[in-house]
């Protein structure tokens, strides 16, 4: 039997959804792949474009945006990126005025479903950042995703390859929603 301090003692919180199965969070949680399903999209970079097809065999105008929890420190409003670079100014907010992106931020892994749409953004500008340069280096060793052991090629690649930091600007979400939550 149970002292009666045992019997006042709360127990600790845990939000419903960690115990029970048929519960949902308050945010809706996606897979990295199951957004790339749903919207068409590539999932391995910020920036991402839709998948090519024989109508759009060359995609420029990004779909949606991925902002990786352990490599963008000042997220999501800088995001740095060294892929599809030469695709930022048709992405800028003047280049296409009143078509917001989704962006997606990654959180804690939840039972495989670890992206939560965390609204709608504009390209607001765009720098390149050398590849080799004081400032680079600055950032690639700030990340929480640097500080774990990594290849000498890795490194090298990291620091080697030139890199956009990209400034974002969250939009109205008015009228707009998640992009994903009338298809579940």
């Amino acid at each position: 039997m149970a002292s009666p301090e045992e019997q006042t003692k709360p127990a600790a919180w845990k939000p419903r959804w960690r115990t029970d199965p048929t519960a949902r969070p308050s945010v809706s949680l996606y897979a990295h792949k199951e957004i790339g399903e749903r919207l068409n999209t590539e999932t391995t970079h910020t920036f991402s474009l839709p998948n090519a097809t024989d109508e759009v065999p060359n995609p420029t105008r990004f779909v949606c945006i991925f902002s990786h929890l352990k490599a963008n420190p000042n997220a999501p409003h800088e995001l740095w990126t060294r892929n599809h670079i030469d695709m930022l100014e048709r992405n800028l907010a003047s280049a296409r005025p009143n078509d917001p992106l989704p962006l997606f931020r990654e959180t804690p892994h939840r039972r495989g479903a670890n992206y939560e749409f965390a609204g709608w953004y504009e390209i607001e500008a765009w720098e390149l950042v050398k590849g080799g340069s004081a400032e680079l280096r600055e950032f690639i060793e700030g990340r929480e995703e640097s500080k774990g052991v990594k290849s000498v090629q890795s490194w090298a690649s990291a620091l080697g390859h030139d890199w956009a930091k990209v400034k974002m600007r969250k939009v109205s979400s008015e009228g707009l929603g998640d992009p994903l939550g009338n298809m579940h």
